[in-house]
């Protein structure tokens, strides 16, 4: 296992599906791993409050018998201003561990390479590798093989949609990645996957229409709107995302079968898709769910195996 877990790009088929594999072990058998972080203590610091996002890294870390603190990473910046990265060659001395929301990946970036303890990324303006995996177990689970499948995604290129390309050029799953003309992936990050691409066998399209992608989906992905890596007005957000919306006439196009997606498990600001949600095709709540087992099975591979 790496050192520590900042993108899905880092890992090896291997540690992906290690993940994976040890996610779905935790799930089945959450009792057989409750003393595994025993006298462990992580440090949860996060930029934004994100109430979702804590109480799953919350729990997955105290379900292993661990224990947690959190702070605000305001805390850092007060009459002193003193940064993250200042506190971080001493991380080792309190802590076992520091899970990391940002909305400036190079911070996350700085405090990993100074950092001797695993940090994970709990989110950041480039990457939102938690979600992303639990997505892909989530697959596993209801599709099996991965390669073997096409996933549409439709919304904003963001940090939900990086972390999904690099999955899916890691397993072999095709993907195709509907944006606003404005708001694509970045080229650095679509880089990196075709790279990856080459040794899975993944395939990728990029298009600017929702229905055409749609119509050989297997699966269906939509992000919320007010995205943490892109800011917009009301009225802009609405002019920008109205034809990039998942809608109920949308999901009438597609083959039979064909199922949701949304790292969001409510249903507000989901671009249209607040029916959709609550249907039985609908895999919300199954990600949610397997958020925390994904971010168990990443705690135990990094922390867990230590001495």
């Amino acid at each position: 296992m790496l050192e520590h877990f900042i993108s899905i790009g880092d890992l090896s088929l291997y540690e992906f599906y290690e993940i994976l594999d040890t996610a779905l072990s935790l799930k089945k058998r959450p009792l057989s791993f409750q003393n595994k972080l025993k006298n462990k203590i992580s440090a949860l610091i996060f930029e934004n409050s994100w109430p979702w996002a804590r109480l799953t890294f919350e729990v997955s870390w105290l379900a292993l018998g661990g224990r947690t603190v959190y702070l605000s990473l305001t805390e850092f910046q007060g009459k002193a201003s003193v940064k993250i990265e200042d506190m971080t060659p001493y991380f080792n001395r309190w802590l076992d561990a520091v899970i990391i929301q940002t909305s400036h990946h190079q911070t996350l970036l700085n405090v990993a390479h100074a950092c001797p303890i695993p940090i994970i990324n709990a989110g950041t303006n480039l990457f939102y590798p938690c979600q992303a995996l639990a997505d892909f177990l989530t697959l596993r689970e209801k599709k099996g093989d991965l390669s073997q499948l096409q996933l549409a995604y439709i919304g904003i290129g963001n940090n939900i949609c990086h972390s999904l390309l690099l999955a899916a050029a890691k397993v072999g799953t095709t993907m195709v990645v509907v944006t606003p003309p404005d708001y694509p992936p970045q080229p650095k990050v679509i880089k990196q996957a075709h790279q990856e691409a080459m040794a899975s066998g993944a395939n990728f399209a990029f298009s600017q229409n929702p229905e055409e992608a749609a119509v050989g989906a297997d699966i269906i992905y939509t992000d919320i709107w007010p995205s943490c890596s892109q800011e917009y007005s009301s009225s802009q957000r609405e002019r920008t995302l109205a034809p990039f919306q998942v809608s109920e006439r949308l999901m009438n196009k597609v083959k039979p079968r064909v199922l949701f997606m949304s790292s969001w498990p409510w249903s507000k600001d989901i671009g249209g898709a607040e029916k959709i949600i609550k249907q039985k095709l609908s895999l919300a709540q199954d990600q949610a769910e397997n958020r925390l087992h994904v971010q168990k099975a990443i705690m135990l591979l990094l922390v867990g195996k230590k001495k």
